[in-house]
């Protein structure tokens, strides 16, 4: 084969499996979800009746025709769109590869889909789960093994084992396998293949693929699910950051393939359109194969007044991605800022919980008890906290409809951000907040 060969895996939309209702009339231990097509299959060798303390079901077409102990515990056929509701009805899913798929490692749908739903699996293949899970999601061998295996994750002594095993596999999905995610890898192969890079192909060929097409990234695909926890940061910037913010946005690009960043130029002498930021855009979109980076001056008109530090221009952004975009949190920067690439991964637990407010340590640029950066706790305390090292929920922010700059002004604009951060607090009772420890942003 002459042609290079590409593998696009099945993934899951998370936003439909995190979404089931359970029923106790459908209320099971453990439940597998496939058909029998008069063809023997692995799951066929676990008897139920050995594991008779827990309660069961399968669902698919065949069984009834077949006198296998499965019989037993056939519950019907359900539809797809019906099959989360299973899901959220179970502890457990049992994924059966048939034999076919499994000498490839071609994991199926169910495991992609159980494991966003939040639900344990089992599965008998043993190179899908190496590829994709590093062999951390657990695997039967035969029957008796599924048997084994059932009997120790539904035992109420491990139920601590179970849920730390479940939220890691989760984690894995939700980062690294739903359908926006393939669809950004699908575009990535695509140029490869047209040699987008190639300035001599001609462009219509490879738009909207290409590199040089900056249309891509005006524009935000919404049939394309995003994650469960998919957050947007708004950068705030100008044209004389050019150098300190292209290693910004890769730090952030480096750390998360999901994260949405939407760039604002918040300098109140600029007289023309910010042309600028669509080259830095086009370079890195070409570097990482992905559109994750929006020039906002294409949807909405930013103008930033002279003794603002950029705010104005914030709540405009912000206003803007509130009411069009559906990134579940926030976060605000400067186009000088840094992170450390870890940032998204470990505040990823925090994420996914739907924590309001998640914060960490940072270095600041700002002279403290003599000295330039300081490493700093992260506290909610004015000089304690930064613009750039807290995540909000929008959801919170939409709630208290509150903006960096206060209708009745302030006097002191410069700590805008502070302000912002103790009023949010303020805005409700119950906030949750988290507070990671460790130096995960450098204010330059």
């Amino acid at each position: 084969m002459t042609t290079p060969v590409q593998i696009l895996r099945i993934a899951t939309n998370p936003r439909r499996f995190s979404k089931g209702k359970s029923r106790v009339s459908i209320l099971y231990d453990y439940v597998f979800t496939g058909s029998y097509w008069n063809t023997n299959r692995s799951i066929m060798n676990f008897n139920p009746q050995k594991a008779s303390k827990f309660k069961g079901a399968v669902y698919g077409y065949g069984w009834n025709q077949t006198n296998n102990t499965l019989q037993t515990i056939w519950k019907g056929f359900v539809p797809y769109e019906k099959i989360v509701d299973i899901y959220h009805s179970t502890k457990i899913v049992i994924d059966d590869s048939n034999l076919v798929s499994v000498k490839w490692g071609s994991l199926n749908s169910r495991v992609y889909d159980a494991l966003a739903s939040g639900i344990l699996v089992l599965s008998n293949d043993k190179y899908g789960a190496s590829e994709i899970f590093n062999a951390t999601l657990p695997i039967y061998k035969d029957g008796n093994h599924l048997t084994k295996l059932l009997n120790y994750y539904l035992d109420p002594k491990n139920k601590r084992i179970y849920h730390t095993k479940q939220k890691f596999l989760r984690s894995i999905i939700l980062k690294s396998h739903t359908y926006d995610i393939r669809a950004q890898e699908f575009f990535r192969y695509l140029r490869k293949y047209l040699k987008c890079n190639n300035t001599d192909l001609p462009d219509r060929l490879c738009f909207p693929f290409s590199h040089i097409s900056l249309p891509i990234c005006r524009v935000r695909n919404q049939e394309i699910d995003p994650p469960v926890n998919q957050i947007c940061v708004i950068v705030r910037t100008f044209s004389g950051q050019r150098k300190q913010l292209i290693p910004m946005l890769t730090s952030l690009l480096a750390g998360s393939n999901s994260v949405k960043i939407y760039i604002i130029d918040t300098h109140p002498l600029r007289t023309s359109f910010p042309m600028w930021i669509d080259t830095i855009i086009s370079d890195l979109n070409n570097i990482y194969q992905t559109c994750q980076i929006y020039n906002l001056h294409y949807h909405i008109n930013i103008t930033a007044k002279h003794g603002y530090y950029g705010y104005d221009g914030t709540d405009i952004a912000m206003d803007y991605i509130l009411k069009n975009d559906n990134c579940v949190y926030i976060m605000f920067t400067n186009g000088d800022n840094l992170y450390n690439i870890n940032l998204f991964s470990i505040i990823n637990e925090a994420s996914l919980l739907g924590i309001d407010i998640i914060a960490w340590d940072f270095t600041t640029h700002h002279i403290r008890n003599g000295t330039l950066n300081t490493p700093i706790k992260v506290k909610f305390h004015r000089q304690s906290i930064d613009l750039g090292c807290v995540l909000y929920a929008s959801k919170l922010i939409k709630e208290s409809g509150l903006k960096f700059l206060p209708k009745n002004g302030t006097s002191d604009l410069f700590a805008s951000d502070w302000y912002f951060v103790k009023n949010i607090l303020k805005s409700k009772q119950g906030i949750t907040t988290k507070l990671y420890h460790e130096v995960l942003l450098m204010h330059q």
